[in-house]
């Protein structure tokens, strides 16, 4: 009996302990995994009876303040906080990167989202049932890999899967291999399939065992781009194919588009832009196809927009509730200025394409488009002459509002925080106070 009562005096200490915890858990919760300050910039900490933060690496960034902490550094570099219960029990960290003022050109341009400028990219592949009963994976069998490009068959270039499947069909018929040409990175394959007979119904098809992704093409917005590093972001989120699943873009581009077109949005079905690519050639090269958009290599410069020159990137706490502008196209290539109502930024520990909530206020868009288009994905958002976001996605049934992403973590996408001296590097700097040893 004593042992009992032991372990439920236990049980109910722990209780206790974790509901005195939850207002520490809740809180980090809602905090940033990193932020990022610019120098000499404080940051509100609130801290509780029962938890606060703790400078773990003795920056010397942590100060008393009114309301609880102030979080301050003067210097660029990094560092980590430490949420402690009862001033031990860790219950989670932040990092904390002091970051100088970043500038980008803002976008608002068309763009063409080109996949694959030749052949076709490997999806996946899949086993399939032959006529005899026997399921097999022939493409999988001969080392053809996801990601794959091919190039030809049989020697002939390919841009469409019906010219796959016919150039199948005839070596099936002949009872022979085909020989496709693929690259695989830096290199040139060639691998020898044998197509499987497969019936369905009346039709007798020859199958190769792979799903195939065309060069297709989609329109999008030019979020902003960097003239003196040559790199561009755009769309705010990622490619996916019609599974949701991300598309592989090897050596994929963007190319200049012209709007011919809108179809409005309706209740239950956003409308588009109707758009042609340019045959101007390649703007860029996209290197990376991210959830927080497609990021790449800028060849030139893109068409001039409606601000032609670098403005700053505001950081996520910089970013208030209310007017806004949004930089997009509805006629041929002008990128025009409207108004839209920034109406949440939404708290987030970890980055996301639904971080803001916008919504379309301009009388002149909404009698062209009743609302957020497709085609309108990375629309650059700027508030008070500093970019803060991009349009990402729209709500279904209410075609006038919609999700955008951070300016900041799209900013920083690019690699900027490889830039920043790390705390090793940083011993001693000038400016920066540190634990006397």
């Amino acid at each position: 009996m004593p042992l009992r009562r032991l372990g439920r005096s236990l049980s109910l200490l722990a209780l206790i302990l974790l509901a005195l915890a939850l207002p520490g858990l809740f809180r980090l919760a809602t905090s940033p995994s990193h932020l990022r300050l610019l120098p000499g910039e404080p940051y509100p900490l609130q801290a509780g009876l029962l938890y606060r933060w703790v400078d773990a690496e003795g920056r010397g960034w942590l100060s008393p303040s009114v309301r609880g902490l102030r979080l301050q550094g003067e210097a660029l570099g990094q560092g980590r906080l430490e949420l402690r219960f009862l001033g031990w029990v860790p219950l989670g960290t932040m990092q904390v990167s002091v970051v100088p003022r970043v500038q980008m050109v803002p976008g608002g341009q068309s763009i063409g989202v080109v996949t694959a400028p030749r052949g076709l990219v490997v999806e996946r592949t899949i086993r399939v049932r032959a006529a005899t009963g026997n399921e097999q994976s022939p493409a999988a069998e001969a080392g053809v890999q996801e990601g794959d490009r091919l190039l030809a068959v049989d020697g002939q270039p390919v841009q469409r899967a019906t010219e796959v499947e016919r150039l199948a069909r005839l070596a099936g018929r002949a009872g022979r291999e085909v020989s496709l040409q693929v690259e695989r990175g830096s290199d040139r394959l060639t691998l020898r399939v044998r197509p499987v007979r497969v019936q369905e119904g009346d039709q007798e098809l020859y199958l190769l065992g792979i799903v195939l992704q065309e060069a297709t093409a989609g329109v999008g917005t030019l979020t902003f781009f960097d003239p003196e590093r040559d790199l561009f972001a755009a769309l705010g989120h990622q490619v996916t194919d019609t599974q949701e699943r991300p598309v592989t873009l090897h050596d994929g581009q963007i190319v200049a588009a012209r709007v011919e077109g809108l179809r409005p949005s309706l209740s239950g079905e956003p409308g588009e832009k109707v758009g042609v690519l340019d045959s101007g050639g390649s703007l860029g090269v996209i290197e990376k196809n991210t959830p927080f958009g497609i990021y790449g290599r800028l060849l030139r410069e893109p068409p001039p927009g409606a601000v032609n020159r670098p403005v700053p990137v505001a950081l996520a706490q910089e970013v208030r509730p209310g007017p806004a502008q949004m930089l997009t196209v509805l006629d041929d290539q002008r990128v025009e200025t409207f108004e839209v109502e920034i109406l949440e930024v939404r708290g987030q520990r970890a980055p996301s394409d639904r971080g803001l909530v916008l919504e379309i206020t301009d009388p002149r868009l909404l009698a062209r488009t009743d609302g957020i288009v497709q085609g309108m994905s990375g629309s650059p958002i700027l508030q008070g002459g500093r970019l803060v976001g991009a349009l990402t996605h729209v709500f279904v049934n209410d075609p006038r509002r919609g999700f955008g992403i951070l300016a900041e973590w799209m900013v920083y996408e690019t690699g900027l925080d490889g830039a920043l001296p790390t705390p090793e590097a940083r011993q001693g700097a000038p400016g920066e106070r540190r634990k006397a040893s």
